[in-house]
């Protein structure tokens, strides 16, 4: 276990239980900033949160030693595990719900687990945070799953099709984190960066439009 040194003090780098790594979770996103002046407040309070010190006082620390605290802090407290939830891409839309408030994040963990399995808030609360992900996509997957059947069995999962005369499944949609599949989007990708065979090209002059974002 690493320490974190402020001001010749030591801290122990202790991974976060849930409630906590939430929190925590919730500040580094902060991060994600144009803005110098937001990054560094931003940091501060990441660190400040953490070790349970005055945001005044990490302040006044070497920024060297700011960034060596996050790095440390963000090292412990990354997932270990390689979820297929935390892989789909984030939605492009992120207008927060009119009923949406700070915080929120660790009630919705807090409702799905204590619903599903009958835990006292105290109990999910100091799950460590791959047991509760993973827990957390099983709901979600047997919610699906459970969809999916009462789908299957109503007239709507069955449209007429006029061309071949009879009425063809059509299957519940299933979120982006059931069906992404990175492989895929790598071969796609490998697939744009494929250098093609001269023999194969057509033949004469080729004139290539120069990209005004560009620069020569």
């Amino acid at each position: 276990m690493e320490n974190i040194s402020i001001r010749d003090k030591e801290y122990p780098c202790i991974r976060c239980k849930l409630r906590r790594w939430i929190k925590l979770e919730v500040l580094r996103r902060t991060l994600n900033t144009k803005s110098i002046t937001k990054y560094c407040d931003a940091l501060i309070a990441y660190v400040s949160f953490y070790l349970e010190v005055p945001a005044i006082e990490i302040e006044e620390i070497p920024w060297t030693d700011l960034v060596d605290a996050y790095s440390k802090i963000s090292s412990v407290n990354t997932p270990n595990l390689d979820l297929p939830l935390y892989k789909a891409p984030a939605s492009k839309n992120n207008k927060k719900e009119i009923w949406d408030y700070d915080g929120r994040t660790w009630f919705i963990w807090l409702h799905e687990l204590a619903h599903a399995y009958g835990w006292s808030i105290e109990y999910v609360a100091e799950l460590d945070v791959d047991d509760a992900a993973s827990l957390l996509q099983e709901i979600y997957t047997q919610e699906q799953l459970d969809k999916e059947f009462v789908w299957s069995t109503t007239e709507i999962a069955y449209p007429y099709n006029e061309t071949s005369k009879t009425s063809d499944f059509h299957p519940l949609s299933r979120p982006d984190w059931m069906t992404y599949d990175p492989n895929i989007i790598k071969k796609v990708e490998d697939l744009q960066h494929t250098k093609i065979l001269k023999s194969l090209l057509p033949m004469g002059m080729v004139v290539r439009q120069e990209r005004p974002d560009v620069a020569h």
